[in-house]
């Protein structure tokens, strides 16, 4: 039993609270922890404390962020509002309950961020940060909060950028302005990279935190203070596109002058992931050395709180952030509008430039004249709007652009939406004539369980159909399964990539399985629609869209697909030149691939992953999550065993069944492995499925690494060049 006294030194230190936390959500905080002391029924008289501190709270709750509060703060909240409730008669509380009440309702599913206007010019960046109370005796809570960015130029003449840091801290803060011009430095550089940008340029940069009270250092905002420098010059100096920052994402972490990232606190880590995990955020940047263990914890906030969900991406350099359309997305100008920004542009510049500015005036002028009906029209395609059996093409601000005809069955919504999470589109977008206008390539997809054709078509930007060709051909492969007139017994919808060519000619790039089992066929498709490469059979469904990456340098990208390979039951990792594009996946030792007379994969390079003891019967337990370049033309590939992709083990029936197991290899310029990082809870986790189907457990973890690159085999066009088990190296 709590007793008078008890309270009575609560409620003083209450009191000492309220007057130094300068945070609302603080101040909500620390009163509801006191009034949890009369959750004890034997405490009686909270009338005399409703009446002192809930006008007090409920003014705070006011000004208070939902999305500071936590599943408990929310039913603590519940608690003080049925109390004060049940004081009605004794205290007028009504009033004092309307503020509380609005802030208590949304976190029944989680708290929802409120965002607050952002100045026109200013970027908005979400970050995430631990604060630590002292003295209000609370325990360190991760805490969301605002950066905005602004960028200015000033006289070249100028030593250096001018940085302005409005630093909410009460004390300066060397640590936290060091921190801001090391950001600045790595942003100039990935933009001096990426578009040119002049180091003889200076700006004055302005940053300002939404801090609502909150104490802090600077090195957490390292990361936000280098993506927003980088959107926010953008933004006047680069004319074709304009850059801003995912509202879902949230960074954090320190940032180094050269940009790279520098590792976190583990716990400062865990708590992060736990705010961004109860919040409306759906992805969070974190170093990429902590991937594996924020993986860990991330799975044990899913399983305490199904339904709630969390991306986590790791990222080692400011150049694999900044070039993530997830994080950064970019907006292309049409061509009108790029002129209009480089006359206006040139206009503001020095009086030499003016002939410059009227020359470009002239031209925009022209283009109004010969293009009047599409002036202040945005002419790129954002999604597709489905009107049961066809489609509406829509722009950015949600105007309709043209209509397609009917189909012979009803399309469903998902496949059609701009949803950045969602990675398996059906459409893409592309101004493949450079007119300012998009076309637009559609594969289709059918609500319900029927399979659509396997076909692919380009509709012109005024929504006339240009060509139709199938996405998949008849091969001589095995249970290949594709029949007349495109349509399939069972089919995996095309992944889609734009491709230019050395000529300047669009193409894209498709991959699609039309057979079951299922087995990847990739192509390369014209701007007439013929086909210029390919098809390449990967015998197994792919793990996710195709990336392009220049591997070799030579200035012509080539493509990466990670999928498994089902004749071998392995995880696999295909290189290929997108230009030449043939053949059959490894391995060529098989009856399936010596019975289908079929040549050799065109594959520049193919990597199999390790087996493990979890591999039974026709089932491949592992999928690659994630591959990621390094600067030093390294990569690092996370290949999930056991639960991976939603694959189970077979023979376990329990919640064990489909645990992912993420273990991380590095390999070299030549996809050569060089490193294998198993964290500790791995060879747990292993050990329990081990154990469920009664095969030996591991007992030598140093000796499991090696078993597992003794098993890499690695391509290097059709012929294996490194497998340790088979004396290859």
């Amino acid at each position: 039993m709590t007793s008078i006294i008890e309270i009575e030194q609560a409620a003083a230190k209450l009191r000492r609270y309220l007057r130094i936390a300068q945070s609302p959500d603080l101040k909500v905080i620390c009163g509801l922890r006191f009034f949890d002391l009369f959750r004890d029924k034997k405490v009686v008289f909270p009338e005399s404390y409703l009446r002192e501190f809930l006008p007090i709270l409920a003014e705070a709750a006011a000004k208070c962020r939902s999305r500071e509060l936590f599943p408990e703060d929310g039913e603590a909240l519940s608690r003080l509002i049925e109390l004060a409730s049940h004081q009605a008669r004794e205290v007028p509380v009504a009033a004092d309950l309307v503020p509380l009440m609005k802030l208590a309702s949304p976190t029944a599913e989680g708290p929802v961020a409120e965002r607050k206007t952002v100045p026109k010019e200013a970027v908005r960046v979400p970050c995430l940060f631990v604060e630590y109370y002292p003295d209000l005796d609370l325990p360190p809570r991760g805490r969301i909060l605002d950066l905005l960015v602004t960028a200015s130029p000033i006289s070249a003449k100028a030593e250096s950028d001018d940085i302005v840091v409005r630093n909410p801290m009460a004390e300066p803060d060397d640590r936290f302005l060091a921190q801001a011009r090391d950001s600045v430095a790595a942003a100039r550089k990935y933009l001096s990279d990426r578009y040119g940008l002049s180091s003889k340029k200076r700006y004055r940069f302005d940053f300002a935190v939404d801090s609502t009270g909150a104490r802090f250092t600077g090195d957490s905002l390292g990361v936000a203070f280098a993506v927003g420098a980088v959107a926010a010059v953008a933004r006047i100096e680069v004319f074709r596109e304009r850059l801003s920052i995912a509202s879902f994402a949230a960074f954090s972490g320190a940032m180094t002058a050269d940009g790279k990232l520098n590792q976190i606190d583990g716990e400062a880590l865990k708590r992060k992931i736990r705010r961004a995990f109860h919040s409306d955020l759906t992805l969070l940047v974190i170093p990429r050395a902590h991937i594996t263990d924020a993986w860990t914890y991330l799975s044990e906030l899913e399983k305490a709180f199904p339904g709630r969900k969390l991306e986590l991406v790791g990222a080692d350099s400011l150049a694999a952030i900044a070039s993530d359309p997830r994080l950064v997305p970019p907006e292309r100008f049409s061509t009108p509008a790029y002129l209009a920004r480089k006359a206006w542009h040139a206009k503001r510049s020095a009086w030499v430039e003016y002939p410059a500015a009227l020359l470009l005036i002239s031209v925009l002028a022209y283009l109004i004249l010969l293009h009047l009906r599409v002036i202040g029209f945005d002419w790129r395609i954002d999604h597709l709007e489905v009107l049961g059996n066809r489609f509406k093409a829509t722009n950015p601000n949600g105007k309709t652009m043209w209509e397609s005809g009917a189909f012979e069955f009803p399309l469903p919504q998902r496949p059609y939406d701009n949803d950045p999470k969602y990675t398996d589109k059906q459409f893409l977008p592309v101004d493949v004539d450079n007119d300012g206008k998009d076309e637009l390539y559609f594969t289709p997809a059918i609500a319900g369980k029927e399979k659509p054709p396997a076909l692919i078509t380009l509709y012109d930007d005024d929504g006339t159909i240009k060509w139709t060709v199938p996405t998949c051909e008849r091969t001589s492969y095995s249970v290949d399964t594709i029949l007349a007139k495109g349509a399939v017994s069972s089919y995996v919808p095309a992944h889609m990539v734009s491709i230019v060519l050395n000529d300047g000619e669009h193409c894209v790039l498709t991959t699609a399985s039309a057979s079951y089992p299922a087995r990847t066929q990739v192509m390369l498709l014209g701007v007439d629609g013929r086909k210029i490469s390919g098809p390449y059979l990967q015998t197994g469904h792919e793990s996710g869209p195709p990336r392009l990456i220049d591997i070799d340098g030579d200035k012509h990208p080539e493509v990466i697909m990670s999928t498994y390979n089902r004749r071998c039951m392995r995880a696999a990792l295909v290189v290929l030149d997108p230009t030449n594009m043939a053949g059959v996946s490894p391995p060529y030792d098989d009856s399936l691939f010596l019975s289908s007379k079929m040549n050799r994969g065109s594959q520049k390079w193919y990597v199999l992953f390790p087996q493990t003891e979890l591999v039974k019967g026709d089932i491949a337990p592992s999928a690659i999550e994630g591959i990621r370049f390094t600067d030093s033309h390294t990569c690092q590939v996370t290949v999930f065993y056991a639960g991976g992709m939603g694959v189970k083990v077979v023979g376990l029936k329990d919640e064990n069944a489909g645990m992912p197991i993420p273990i991380d290899f590095i390999l070299d310029e030549n996809f050569i492995p060089v490193d294998v990082l198993i964290p500790d809870h791995t060879v747990e986790y292993f050990n329990i499925l081990l154990s469920g189907l009664g095969k030996p457990q591991i007992t030598d973890a140093n000796e499991w690494r090696k078993q597992l690159l003794s098993d890499f085999i690695v391509y290097r066009g059709d012929s294996i060049v490194h497998h340790l088990s088979a004396g290859i190296d």
